[in-house]
């Protein structure tokens, strides 16, 4: 792992971000489940957006794909260790009106 050298005040902004972490899982997260988000802003080119929304789906697929038999996903050793092995859910969010009102959405 990098060395940083860092000062007080990013010393401060670190522990402050660590203190607010929760031990619990964060939304949209269970035991055998992750949902991730795209959101996407009005007037996005639409060639863009299809590339995009392309990639994810293939890399949520593939993720979700690699099944060995038994039923059991192939993971990396990372996933193993942390028992953080999940489904992936991908959501499109696709933002509509004045930006203003995007919040309440």
């Amino acid at each position: 792992m990098p060395r940083y050298e860092l000062g007080d005040a990013d010393i401060a902004v670190l522990t402050a971000y660590l203190r607010q972490l929760s031990s619990r899982p964060s939304p949209g997260v269970t035991s055998t489940r992750m949902s991730l988000a795209v959101v996407i802003a009005p007037g996005v080119d639409p060639v863009r957006k299809k590339a995009l929304l392309d990639t994810l789906h293939a890399a949520v697929a593939s993720k979700n794909g690699s099944v060995m038999s038994g039923g059991r996903h192939m993971v990396s050793a990372a996933e193993t260790q942390l028992k953080t092995e999940r489904f992936w859910d991908l959501q499109v969010w696709e933002l509509q009106g004045p930006p203003d009102a995007w919040r309440a959405i």
